[in-house]
């Protein structure tokens, strides 16, 4: 168990008959982990969104103050290469089917506002175990090494929310397609 949140646990179900919009969605894309991280809270399930927020974490560490993408495989995979396999017919003889996202490849900015919101919940919600402490020591220093983290988490946060990225089309690199992006 990773920690990982996925959006489904299905791939290529199409979005409507006929419309090859079949997509590869057992991923875990951090807008979607947001909403369910809010709904896990609403009904005081703090163990799967504890695991989720340290999954977070590490996806937030390993971008090293560059750019987050919108999604990642359950086990941080980063690359999730898009490919049809031709060879198979798709739900009903809807196809394509489709193995991988291209979506990987995206600037979505407003993932950057979802893990804030996600993390926000470590520093308020008095029922997480292992939530990061705000007060210090008789030497000033931090009182758990979990602050440390907690902090340099945010830090680096921080520094991928105001890093250079391409903010429009014609900055950022180009991409193999112009498919629209799954909603």
């Amino acid at each position: 168990d990773t920690g990982a949140i996925v959006a489904a646990m299905t791939t290529s179900i199409p979005e409507a008959p006929g419309s090859g919009r079949n997509w590869d969605y057992r991923y875990c894309w951090l807008r979607d982990a947001f909403f369910v991280v809010r709904a896990l809270n609403s009904i005081s399930e703090v163990a799967t969104m504890e695991e989720y927020l340290r999954w977070l974490m590490n996806v937030v560490i390993r971008s090293g103050g560059g750019h987050i993408q919108p999604l990642y495989g359950i086990g941080q995979e980063e690359q999730l290469p898009e490919k049809i396999l031709d060879h198979l017919p798709g739900y009903r003889g809807m196809g394509p089917v489709r193995v991988g996202n291209q979506a990987q490849e995206h600037f979505q900015h407003d993932v950057y506002g979802n893990i804030l919101l996600g993390a926000a919940q470590a520093f308020h919600d008095h029922r997480l175990r292992r939530r990061p402490s705000t007060t210090t020591g008789c030497s000033g220093a931090p009182r758990a090494r979990s602050s440390r983290t907690w902090r340099r988490w945010a830090n680096r946060l921080s520094a991928s929310m105001t890093s250079p990225t391409p903010a429009c089309g014609s900055c950022a690199p180009a991409r193999a397609s112009t498919r629209p992006r799954p909603s």
